[in-house]
C-alpha cells in the first residue's frame, strides 16, 4: 500500500502544543500515527497524568517540582505539568478511534527519558530552571522563536547528536514499515535541524511533507 507521510516537528515546552497537535491530527486524519517515544516514557506520562487527576494532584506535583527548582513561575510550571506528554496523549486519544493505530518508534531505552519532574533527563537542571522562571508569554515567545529557526545552543553537542541519530535510526526503520496515510510526531530538531542527517533527510525518498507544529495556527 502506498504511503503518504507527514512529519510534524514539536517542542516539548510549547504551551499551545496540545491544541496545535489536535488540530493537525484532525485535519490530516492519518491511518497511523508514529511517535518518537518508548514504552518506559509512555508509562511515566500515564503515571504523571494519573497523579494529576487526584484531588490536589496538580498542586502536589507543583510542590514537588518547586523543591527541585528554586525559582519558578507558578503559572508556567503548572501549565507545563498539565502538558507533560501532550504529544503522546493527543496521539493516543486520536488513535483510540476505530481504524487508527498508534506506533512507538523507539523500542529500546535509547538515552534517558525526559520528564519535567526528572532533572536527570536530557534537559539539564540549569535549562529547566531557566524555562520555569519565565512567564507563560515569555516562554511561549521563546518557543515561537525556535520554530522560526532561532536554535538554542546544545550542551554536549556531540553527545546529543549521537543520541538523536540513534532515535532517528529507530524511527526510520519503523516508519518505512508503515502504510497508508502516516503522521510521525517527533522533536523539531529531528525534522528541521540541518546540522546533521536528520529524520527528514533519511526519509527523503518517501517524499515526506514536514510540518512545524505552530503552523496549525494557520489552519
Amino acid at each position: 500500500m502506498k504511503q503518504e507521510l507527514y512529519l510534524i516537528g514539536t517542542i516539548d515546552f510549547d504551551l499551545q502544543g496540545p491544541q496545535r497537535l489536535e488540530k493537525w491530527l484532525h485535519r490530516l486524519k492519518p491511518d497511523q500515527v508514529t511517535i518518537d517515544m518508548d514504552q518506559e516514557r509512555v508509562n511515566e506520562i500515564e503515571n504523571t497524568r494519573l497523579l494529576s487527576i487526584f484531588p490536589h494532584g496538580l498542586e502536589n506535583l507543583y510542590q514537588r517540582l518547586k523543591k527541585s527548582c528554586t525559582d519558578l513561575h507558578p503559572g508556567t510550571a503548572k501549565k507545563m505539568l498539565r502538558n507533560i506528554g501532550y504529544d503522546y496523549h493527543h496521539a493516543a486519544t486520536y488513535c483510540a478511534l476505530p481504524g487508527r493505530e498508534l506506533i512507538l518508534t523507539t523500542h529500546q531505552n535509547v538515552g534517558k527519558s525526559n520528564t519535567f519532574m526528572d532533572t536527570s533527563s536530557r534537559y539539564s537542571r540549569k535549562e529547566l530552571e531557566i524555562k520555569l522562571a519565565k512567564s507563560p508569554p515569555e516562554l511561549q515567545q521563546e518557543v515561537e522563536n525556535i520554530y522560526q529557526g532561532a536554535w538554542p545552543e546544545l550542551e554536549n553537542e556531540s553527545q546529543t547528536v549521537a543520541f538523536m541519530k540513534s532515535r532517528d535510526f529507530s524511527a526510520e526503520q519503523t516508519i518505512r514499515k508503515c502504510s497508508g496515510k502516516v503522521v510521525h510526531v517527533g522533536g523539531l530538531r529531528h525534522i528541521f535541524w540541518d546540522e546533521y542527517p536528520n529524520l527528514y533527510q533519511r526519509l527523503r525518498n518517501l517524499n515526506p511533507t514536514r510540518i512545524k507544529l505552530n503552523e496549525a495556527d494557520q489552519l
